[in-house]
């Protein structure tokens, strides 16, 4: 079988990655056409790469994010289905995590708008990472078949132990510094916790906030948490969770984020570190309080604080999560599982071997 992955996605991105090796390790051949060059170039560049391969594939598959690609692979798929990995809604981020005042944000959530409909209506079936987000889309363009949920996973190798770190009950946040994580709600905690010694906090993030958290670190002289803004390599990334006894998700009580799962939570799954998250609707399709995670209310400091210094004293529930986590991941999240599932919905779908 060979497919064609294609548009203006992001190389690095986990989702793609972990698609393209997991299709390659079931002997698919991938082939990826991708310009991410700005101005008008890159749509003629991929037009005519994908219009010189003639159909020479079963299938293409616009990767993320490519909303706006979809229209092109259909005009010049030679009649070969295109599979549209959306993740999630441009305009749902638009509105409710980027919005900006005036006549500008009016104008781009117009274009989200424009993109989304466009990514629903050219491809012949449509990826999403969560139930809560097919709901959403149900919503917005109303109920069809192309829907299908696909969760994201990790690249990060599974571990074989929950090995903590056995002097402090390291607590880790990694992940974009924006309003919609909570950031602010995950300092308020590390404030209420500094009088505990034993709890470190271990910040791994950039974002438009990082001004403001390197402010409040400093100001209200949280010596209990370390933050790390550098950009990570491979290496780097894979080490981050080393030492780590719990890993925070994401806490704001923000609409959007009820309907993604973020690459954090596969990532905490796949080394078994229990996993700590504010109870959005999306998460809680793979994180069950007590089983495979550990769930609180949102935009609740007090409560994050409370739950994570229970669970510094707690190792036995730590390490049946853990176990449960790297299970769960094995049977369910791996790349090439998630890629057995991509190809058999294509097999069903459009007859594709």
């Amino acid at each position: 079988m060979k497919v064609c992955y294609f548009g203006i996605y992001d190389r690095d991105f986990s989702r793609n990655r972990i698609y393209i090796s997991g299709l390659r390790s079931l002997g698919v051949e991938v082939i990826e056409v991708c310009d991410r060059t700005s101005g008008l170039r890159k749509w003629k560049n991929l037009a005519t790469s994908l219009s010189n391969m003639k159909g020479e594939f079963d299938a293409v598959i616009v990767g993320y994010p490519g909303h706006v690609a979809v229209p092109l692979a259909r005009f010049f798929a030679h009649g070969k289905p295109v599979v549209a990995d959306l993740l999630g809604s441009l305009s749902d981020a638009e509105r409710n995590s980027h919005r900006e005042p005036g006549w500008r944000g009016h104008w781009k959530l117009f274009k989200a708008k424009a993109a989304d409909e466009l990514g629903v209506v050219f491809a012949d079936a449509v990826l999403l990472e969560s139930e809560a987000q097919k709901d959403y889309f149900e919503q917005l363009f109303g109920p069809s078949h192309k829907y299908r949920v696909l969760y994201t996973g990790s690249w990060l190798s599974p571990r074989r132990f929950y090995a903590p770190n056995q002097k402090d009950f390291v607590v880790l946040f990694r992940g974009s510094l924006t309003p919609e994580c909570g950031i602010d709600h995950i300092l308020d905690a590390v404030r209420i916790l500094s009088d505990d010694r034993r709890i470190k906090f271990k910040i791994v993030g950039r974002g438009k906030l990082l001004d403001v958290v390197e402010s409040r670190i400093k100001n209200e002289k949280l010596s209990n948490v370390e933050l790390v803004s550098k950009r990570l390599s491979d290496d780097e990334f894979a080490r981050v969770y080393d030492g780590v006894s719990l890993a925070l998700g994401q806490f704001e009580d923000n609409p959007r984020l009820s309907r993604t799962i973020p690459h954090k939570a596969f990532e905490a799954l796949a080394v078994g570190v229990p996993y700590l998250s504010g109870a959005g609707q999306a998460v809680q399709e793979i994180i069950v309080d007590g089983e495979t995670g550990f769930i609180v209310p949102l935009a609740d400091a007090k409560a994050l604080a409370e739950k994570i210094r229970a669970l510094s004293i707690d190792m036995n529930s730590l390490r049946r999560v853990s176990d449960r986590s790297k299970r769960l991941f094995q049977m369910r999240f791996v790349s090439n599982l998630l890629a057995k599932e991509l190809l058999s919905f294509m097999s069903t779908q459009f007859r594709v071997k």
